[in-house]
């Protein structure tokens, strides 16, 4: 396979200090890499998740969102979901003044809201105490995804070579982060 370049994020999950919480990477070129590439990428990145954007099947939601740990893929996971949410408002892949939408998943449809400047959102997502999202739970937390700034990792396995742009290093920084 030919090496290329894909743009990512990674992004620390349920903290306001850069290099704490949950790591989650996402790639924002994930359509035409094939389940193998996506795997590898995830072992590659070798963080908790690695999510993938690629467009919606469904017209009631901004994107589809595959989840791959270094190990498998999953249907649906809580910070993973949280961190592409926050990734794709401050990234500006929303369209402008989007506060509600839905992620596609494997379980299906995952309402979001964020509340704030879009740019810079909160995510007061479902949670049971615990901190773990869960769809339709009743209580509500404070869920919080923070930028730590992309990296470049070097070359992936597989010939994929995961690279950073102008934009992703320059990305608004929401209040309370560091970077």
């Amino acid at each position: 396979m030919a090496p290329r370049e894909l743009r990512f994020v990674q992004v620390d999950v349920f903290t306001e200090r850069v290099l704490a919480g949950n790591p989650l990477a996402v790639v924002f070129e994930g359509a035409g890499l094939s389940d193998v590439e996506m795997q590898a990428i995830a072992r590659e990145m070798n963080c908790s998740e690695t999510n993938f954007l690629l467009p919606p099947t469904r017209p009631d939601c901004a994107a589809r969102v595959r989840i791959f740990t270094p190990a498998r893929e999953l249907p649906f996971a809580g910070h993973p979901t949280i961190g592409t949410a926050w990734v794709l408002a401050t990234e500006q892949l929303l369209p402008p003044n989007t506060h509600r939408f839905n992620l596609e998943e494997g379980i299906g449809p995952v309402e979001v809201t964020l509340e704030g400047e879009p740019a810079q959102p909160e995510l007061p997502l479902d949670a049971p105490r615990g901190g773990a999202v869960r769809a339709g739970a009743d209580e509500a937390g404070r869920l919080r995804g923070r930028q730590r700034g992309a990296r470049d990792r070097g070359p992936a396995a597989g010939g994929l070579t995961p690279c950073t742009s102008p934009s992703t290093s320059r990305s608004p920084t929401p209040r309370g982060a560091t970077r």
